[in-house]
């Protein structure tokens, strides 16, 4: 590596970097404000009104993240949507960790699917591999994690399992 590579790398790390930051930033300043106008307390008592499932919200849950995984990179969904959708979860008794493992996950599987991926356009763009091919060679994997999503929404041993085993 030679010094015109070093600083090309240090330029093209503090240009994502910042980036990234910025859209953290706003993110932030976001959900302070929703924060701020009682927008959390106001969604949950709607939606908790609306939907008498907790199951049918969970569903409803993943298909959004799912969705929102696929365009907004994960920190900043976090940022804006966990104060939003943690307070609904309480108010239907969903595990702290199970919702979190749900949303996590949701967010991995969305990072990783079209169209806005970030996870998967990072693959591509390391490995030299097309998209398209990529899209291709991964619905098999994309089956399995939706599975898996499945199973950590609705059977709550597969999040706190662990845990429960060491008494937490």
């Amino acid at each position: 590596m030679r010094w015109d590579d070093l600083k090309r790398g240090f330029k093209e790390t503090v240009c994502t970097t910042s980036s990234i930051m910025l859209i953290v930033a706003a993110a932030g300043v976001f959900s302070w404000v929703l924060t701020k106008e009682r927008i959390p307390q106001q969604l949950t008592e709607w939606i908790v009104a609306t939907i008498d499932n907790k199951y049918i919200f969970l569903l409803i849950v993943n298909i959004f993240l799912l969705i929102v995984g696929m365009f907004i990179e994960g920190n900043a969904s976090m940022i804006i949507l966990v104060p939003l959708l943690h307070p609904i979860a309480l108010a239907y008794g969903i595990n702290e960790i199970q919702f979190a493992m749900t949303y996590i996950f949701n967010n991995a599987i969305g990072a990783l699917s079209p169209p806005m991926g970030t996870l998967m356009f990072v693959t591509c763009g390391i490995t030299g591999c097309k998209t398209g091919k990529f899209i291709k060679e991964a619905v098999p994997f994309y089956l399995l994690l939706v599975v898996n999503l499945l199973l950590i929404t609705y059977v709550p041993a597969f999040s706190t399992g662990i845990l429960s085993l060491f008494g937490g």
